[in-house]
C-alpha cells in the first residue's frame, strides 16, 4: 500500500465495485455463515442508508485482548458508541470490520473523506445521517475479531484517534463526540487537581476526591469485566486499558485543538 491512505483504497475499491451493495469486513475477522444476509437484510428498506453489526473477541483469546474488546464497548470507557442498544454518550458509530453500504447512497453523498484515516467511517456516517438516512443496528450479525496489537500500540492508536476527532468535531460539531471531549477534559483536570493538592496540604482531602471516584471507577471496570469473564487477569488489563483509552484520546484531542491554534496564531502575525 506504500504511503496510500486507506480512505484512498477503500474509495478506488468502492469505484470499481459491480454490484449495488459494498460491504467491508476485515482480514483478520472471521464469521457464521448467515454473516452476509443479516448484514444486509435492512438495506432492502430504501430508507437505509448503511448496516452495521458488532465485533466480537473469540473467547480463546488471551487476557489483554478480552479486556480491550471490554473497554471499547463500555459506556463509561469509551462512550458506548460502538454498539446500538444500551447507554451511549454519542451516536452509534459503525466500524469498517463489519458494515454495508448502498452504493447508490455512497455515489450521492460522497465517499470517504481522504483526509481521514482513523475515524473515517465516523465522518462517512455523519454525512448519510445528515442526508436524511437511516442507521440500521443489527446485533445478530456479529464478526469474531482477532486483533494484533499491544498495550504501546493501543495507547498509540488512542491518540491518532483523538487526534482525528478533534478535526472531526470541528467539521462536524463537538457534540458528537462528546465521549472525547470527556477524555480531554479528564486529561487536563486531574493532573491539575493532582498538583493543587500537593501545594494546598489543608484542601488535600476535598481536591483529591475526584481523583479518587475516578479510581474506584476503574476498580469496578476491573471487577465488572471480571465477573463476566472469570479472568483474575481482567482486574489488571480492564483499568489499565481504560486510562489508555482516557488519557490517549484526551491528549491527541487536546493536540489537535492546539495545533490548529497556533496555526491560526501563526497565519496572523
Amino acid at each position: 500500500q506504500g504511503e496510500t491512505r486507506r480512505t484512498a483504497l477503500y474509495n478506488q475499491a468502492i469505484q470499481a465495485s459491480r454490484g449495488d451493495t459494498v460491504v467491508f469486513t476485515h482480514d483478520d475477522a472471521y464469521f457464521p455463515k448467515d454473516w452476509l444476509a443479516l448484514l444486509t437484510a435492512p438495506l432492502r428498506d430504501p430508507s437505509t442508508g448503511c448496516a452495521s453489526g458488532e465485533d466480537q473477541v473469540p473467547l480463546d483469546e488471551r487476557p489483554f485482548l478480552i479486556s480491550l474488546d471490554y473497554v471499547l464497548k463500555n459506556p463509561f470507557a469509551s462512550g458506548g458508541m460502538r454498539r446500538g442498544h444500551g447507554i451511549r454518550f454519542g451516536y452509534f458509530t459503525p466500524r469498517d470490520w463489519n458494515m454495508a453500504f448502498p452504493k447508490r447512497v455512497l455515489l450521492e453523498v460522497g465517499l470517504f473523506d481522504p483526509s481521514f484515516d482513523e475515524c473515517a467511517e465516523a465522518e462517512l456516517v455523519l454525512r448519510i445521517r445528515e442526508a436524511g438516512y437511516k442507521i440500521a443496528y443489527v446485533p445478530e450479525s456479529k464478526v469474531f475479531h482477532t486483533r494484533e496489537t499491544s498495550l504501546r500500540k493501543i495507547t498509540r492508536t488512542n491518540f491518532k484517534r483523538g487526534l482525528t476527532r478533534s478535526h472531526l468535531a470541528r467539521k462536524t460539531g463537538a457534540l458528537s463526540h462528546f465521549p472525547h471531549f470527556l477524555g480531554a477534559l479528564l486529561t487536563i483536570t486531574l493532573p491539575i487537581l493532582g498538583m493543587a493538592a500537593l501545594l494546598h496540604p489543608p484542601y488535600r482531602l476535598w481536591l483529591l476526591v475526584p481523583v479518587m471516584v475516578y479510581v474506584g471507577a476503574l476498580c469496578l471496570m476491573g471487577l465488572h469485566a471480571f465477573m463476566i469473564w472469570r479472568n483474575p487477569s481482567l482486574l489488571f488489563w480492564t483499568p489499565l486499558l481504560v486510562m489508555s483509552q482516557h488519557f490517549g484520546h484526551g491528549t491527541g484531542y487536546l493536540s489537535g485543538f492546539l495545533t490548529v491554534s497556533r496555526t491560526q496564531k501563526s497565519s496572523l502575525v
